[in-house]
């Protein structure tokens, strides 16, 4: 069975002069200009796999650029979490899950339902999934995914100790975060699997 795919429309909200679109560094959206009225620019291209990139130019110059790289199928869970200076009794910790495939690049589609369990002094103050469905519990300790990411909030609750946060969903590999509780965590970013 073969499937053919229809045109797709790749939308891009900037406020550059122009930007272009290319896939695989080959470019199949030529450059467009800003469109005052929308504030978008535009292309309609046949659907493919790979590396999609647009560039913005103002003035002739390159300004930004955002990718987006097909993903293959989700396998594990990434949790990534800053903070800067001592964490201690009272501080929360935002962690940022998103799912990837085994080369680490995002799947967007992904809606796992994702669940956290904590290990030590704290406590989870909730799950966020940027769903607009207002019947979903952001207090429980498992939540769906919304285009692979979640955030979750977790609260110190004593000054020393330390918290082991483990976020699981079937058929993908869990991500561990591990907070020391008094020690210096500037610039921590990260998650064992």
């Amino acid at each position: 069975m073969t499937y053919e795919w229809a045109d797709f429309a790749h939308f891009f909200v900037t406020n550059s002069d122009e930007a272009e679109l290319l896939l695989n560094g080959k470019v199949i959206g030529k450059r467009k200009d800003y469109d005052p009225e929308s504030g978008m620019i535009y292309w309609d291209v046949p659907y493919a796999q790979g590396r999609l990139q647009v560039v913005a130019y103002s003035k002739k110059e390159k300004v930004a650029e955002d990718i987006i790289v097909t993903a293959d199928i989700p396998t594990k869970i990434d949790a990534q979490w800053n903070k800067t200076g001592p964490f201690a009794n009272g501080d929360v910790a935002l962690i940022q899950l998103s799912i990837q495939d085994q080369k680490g690049n995002m799947a967007h589609l992904a809606d796992h339902i994702i669940s956290c369990e904590i290990d030590g002094p704290a406590k989870l103050l909730g799950l966020e999934n940027a769903s607009h469905n207002v019947a979903e519990d952001y207090n429980a300790d498992k939540l769906r995914c919304k285009n692979g990411k979640m955030l979750a909030y977790i609260q110190a609750t004593a000054n020393v100790g330390e918290i082991t946060i483990t976020f699981e969903a079937p058929y993908l590999s869990a991500a561990v975060v591990n907070i020391s509780l008094g020690i210096d965590t500037s610039g921590h970013s990260g998650s064992k699997f």
